[in-house]
């Protein structure tokens, strides 16, 4: 029974093999990916596992996982790491690479097997950009394609040249640091806005209102949706000013995840700050007037020390007050929102996206509210 299965791997392996390694083979995949017949993932996954099994055959060799391989040789492919490497399973890893690459260059998909050990490279000894709190490097995916570099190259280069007083410094993305992406800045003492004014009751608010949204319209400037705005991601630094962070996420999040922003919002926590359009998943990635809604949401939370409908416990009720009865909150009774800034976010609250308040408009008048 054992020998048969191996032999049904073997098969399977082959058939695999002579798939990713024939040009004819990957044409017939992309007519029928783009004919709706996703059959290009599943070939995909079957590789990058495969590759991973070559690598712990390779990996038992004593000179360490050098992948090369010579015709001279031959020996079939069982695909157990206990069995002894042979030149051939080198040979074949070089080719299910060069295959994988091929079909990733003709159909577009990435990588469905997310954990992508051994398959990326660092590139060089030095990186190509650094700073005082981190470097970045180029890497490789397959020993071809740049990895993060290439793939979100427009995005980085962007980030690291904004400036401004209420944007904190941006200096890099980590990945292989756990299952997350890790985007790194220096460390602020006073931490986000919501804590701050919890352990500073005397705290100029409408300052950091005022701060906030310059920082916020700074980032619109640049054509750079946040995508999450809440008091979570604007930080206080040493001298008392609001700094936004993790701008730019959400166009991350969907780049490795293949999810709409909208949903992994929706799911993550930020459905109290949420527009209704991206509850709704008619609008599958923020837009700089999700960004306004989220920033009434902010302003509302900064000053009641409270998330966004904290009389709501379940975000399911929140859903659906937001949704099904098209609630807004009400304004909170105890609380020195001043007559201007609440009918400037009754404003910013309007169902129809088009109608809202620009970001600079609404700096602009929080500025002139703060006395900037």
């Amino acid at each position: 029974m054992q020998q048969m299965r191996q032999s049904d791997q073997a098969e399977v392996r082959d058939l695999l093999h002579q798939i990713l390694s024939s040009h004819a083979e990957i044409r017939q995949i992309v007519e029928l990916q783009r004919a709706g017949d996703r059959v290009a993932e599943p070939i995909m996954a079957a590789g990058q596992n495969e590759l991973r099994n070559l690598r712990e055959i390779l990996g038992n060799e004593s000179t360490g996982s050098n992948i090369s391989g010579s015709p001279e040789h031959d020996s079939s492919l069982t695909g157990s790491p206990n069995d002894p490497p042979s030149p051939r399973d080198g040979q074949r890893y070089l080719s299910y690479q060069r295959g994988l690459m091929n079909l990733h260059k003709a159909t577009g998909i990435p990588p469905t097997v997310k954990v992508l050990d051994g398959e990326v490279t660092k590139e060089g000894e030095i990186p190509f950009a650094g700073g005082p709190y981190s470097d970045i490097w180029f890497g490789k995916w397959l020993g071809e394609e740049k990895a993060w570099a290439s793939k979100f190259k427009q995005e980085l280069n962007l980030w690291t040249t904004l400036d401004h007083d209420h944007i904190l410094p941006f200096y890099g993305i980590v990945t292989d640091l756990g299952p997350n992406i890790h985007m790194v800045s220096p460390w602020q003492e006073h931490g986000n806005a919501l804590d701050y004014v919890k352990k500073h009751p005397d705290a100029d608010k409408m300052q950091l209102v005022s701060g906030a949204a310059s920082g916020f319209a700074y980032l619109h400037s640049q054509n750079i949706v946040h995508g999450d705005v809440k008091c979570a991601n604007i930080l206080v630094n040493s001298t008392g000013k609001a700094c936004i962070c993790d701008f730019g996420v959400s166009k991350v999040i969907e780049e490795v995840t293949e999810r709409s922003a909208s949903q992994t919002l929706t799911t993550s926590g930020s459905v109290r700050w949420l527009a209704p359009e991206l509850i709704e998943g008619s609008m599958p990635s923020p837009s700089k007037a999700c960004d306004v809604y989220s920033f009434a949401m902010t302003i509302l939370e900064l000053y009641t020390g409270k998330h966004p409908w904290a009389d709501l416990r379940r975000d399911a009720s929140v859903i659906h007050d937001v949704i099904i009865l098209k609630r807004t909150p009400g304004r909170p009774v105890a609380e020195s929102i001043p007559d201007r800034v609440w009918d400037m976010m009754l404003e910013c609250w309007q169902r129809d996206a088009s109608s809202r308040p620009q970001m600079g408009d609404i700096a602009f008048a929080l500025g002139d509210v703060a006395g900037k």
